[in-house]
């Protein structure tokens, strides 16, 4: 074949047959058949476009209107409220306001590590101390949360002290008091 023969062909035809050629011979991988995945839907934001008939009012003009632009925080706030985000982002905020929630005092000393879907917080003190502390704390530190999150959000609140160092490592490693341990 000539390139005289493919005159009357589609150069999109062309391409798709060059790809399939170097896909029998191993050269590329399979194309993908866009078709075949499924589509995502969402709900409909906003309302129905109208098409204007004569004498219908379709909202347009100098008037305010439900086709008039929308500011992106008044999108993304309805985006939130029908995929049902509102608790996933509340405990987003709460990890940004930690500071200002128990005070810059308790934050400095205490960090948010992590918080479940179940609704078991966990804190990291830095010292023992603090960790005693915040356990005394605890009735009213549930109080605080309830108040900003709202009730049964926080179901539990672990608080653990600091990460400290395991002298418990290899195979032949020995049960029991190490040498580092205090006797008391």
């Amino acid at each position: 074949m000539s390139i005289l023969d493919y005159e009357d062909k589609l150069p999109l035809q062309l391409l798709a047959r060059a790809q399939k050629n170097a896909w029998n011979k191993g050269w590329r991988k399979k194309p993908l058949n866009l078709e075949v995945l499924p589509a995502i839907k969402y709900p409909q934001l906003g309302e129905d476009v109208v098409i204007a008939s004569p004498g219908q009012e379709v909202g347009s003009g100098a008037h305010p209107s439900y086709r008039d632009p929308k500011f992106f925080n008044v999108l993304l706030e309805q985006v939130i409220s029908v995929e049902a985000w509102t608790e996933k982002v509340d405990i987003a905020r709460l990890y940004q306001r930690w500071p200002e929630i128990v005070g810059e005092r308790i934050a400095a000393n205490c960090t948010l590590e992590s918080f479940s879907s179940q609704g078991v917080m966990v804190l990291r003190t830095r010292n023992l101390s603090w960790k005693t502390q915040l356990t005394a704390l605890s009735a009213q530190l549930e109080a605080k949360l309830a108040q900003e999150l709202g009730n049964n959000v926080v179901r539990e609140i672990i608080i653990e002290g600091p990460h400290q160092k395991s002298w418990k490592h290899g195979t032949r490693s020995v049960p029991g008091r190490g040498p580092r341990d205090t006797y008391d």
